[in-house]
């Protein structure tokens, strides 16, 4: 854990974010005996796909020397790479977004927010396909839903489901007039 933060601040691009977050370490089960195996998981969330690459080089490089310090091996999980690239929305698309989802949204619905740090498979997509990810927003103090994600009190309000619906189905119709024009 020493090591990675020494080389995270000496070999990650000066300007680029890349977040690791060391969310477990399992090893042994009693408290005076030290374990034979040791099971470390994390994450890495970054906004530039290079960068997430070299820095999962980087934890790579720094258990496996840290390991042979201390004559001990690494095995690593398939799922040791970069799973999903960051989300980077289209401005064409965003553009679309903005203009058309006020005419059947309420106002002061659409807001900009700053850059997140998340997990999203919908990048995939966005590599594929020109696209916009929004977030349906679901903070309802009065139904006790809003809490972060990734805690025990986090909860949905299923009532936002009906403007989320509405929300893609004039999005989809603002890009099939924009075609059609």
């Amino acid at each position: 854990m020493t090591n990675l933060s020494t080389a995270w601040v000496n070999q990650i691009t000066a300007g680029e974010t890349v977040t690791l977050g060391i969310t477990s370490i399992q090893g042994g089960s009693v408290g005076n005996v030290i374990p034979d195996t040791a099971t470390i998981l994390g994450s890495l969330r970054f906004f530039n796909m290079a960068e997430g690459e070299k820095a999962v080089e980087i934890v790579k490089s720094v258990a496996e020397h840290t390991a042979a310090m201390d004559h001990c091996k690494i095995e690593y999980v398939q799922e040791c790479n970069v799973a999903c690239g960051p989300v980077i929305n289209d401005p064409a698309c965003a553009e679309i977004a903005q203009k058309y989802l006020p005419e059947v949204l309420p106002e002061n619905c659409i807001a900009q927010c700053e850059p997140w740090y998340a997990s999203e498979s919908y990048s995939r997509y966005v590599q594929l396909y020109p696209s916009v990810l929004a977030h349906l927003g679901i903070r309802n103090p009065a139904y006790g839903s809003g809490a972060a994600h990734h805690n025990g009190f986090f909860d949905v309000d299923e009532g936002v489901l009906d403007l989320g619906l509405l929300s893609t189905l004039k999005y989809v119709s603002a890009l099939g007039e924009k075609a059609n024009a």
